[in-house]
């Protein structure tokens, strides 16, 4: 390998105040636009993101209030002694849970493989409520 020798340079600019302040313009532009360049898809992925969690946010809280308020009505027409409470309230619930699995499965992507839900179908009085859920949908 060649020897390598060192030649000391040493290079004098003289500027004046306005080009010196006009060069510091022109880096910070450069700086600036570069930054704008990669902060700007960040910013609207985590705008994105921000919508999506509020929307969920929302849907979950939309489901408690529908959940609070059929636990309500279903002691209103317990202690109502009302047959016919029973059987409307009864009605009600089973189209909620209609509407709920519709639009469950409107914003879940289907898999071609999976079998039909119907949501008219009994529960098992007697299942386990603490038994672990199954997705039928896993593989």
């Amino acid at each position: 390998m060649p020897k390598l020798h060192e030649l000391p340079i040493q290079i004098n600019v003289r500027i004046d105040d306005a080009q010196l302040v006009a060069l510091a313009q022109m880096i910070g532009q450069s700086v600036s636009d570069s930054f704008a360049k990669v902060i700007q898809p960040m910013s609207q992925a985590l705008d994105d993101l921000s919508a999506a969690v509020a929307a969920s946010t929302d849907v979950v809280h939309s489901a408690i209030t529908l959940i609070e308020g059929m636990a309500q009505q279903i002691q209103d027409a317990a202690s109502s002694g009302d047959p016919q409470a029973v059987a409307d309230l009864t009605a009600s619930i089973r189209q909620s849970a209609a509407d709920l699995a519709a639009a469950v499965a409107a914003s879940t992507p289907v898999d071609p493989n999976a079998p039909p839900v119907d949501p008219n179908a009994p529960v098992d009085p007697n299942a386990d409520p603490n038994a672990p859920v199954v997705n039928p949908l896993a593989p």
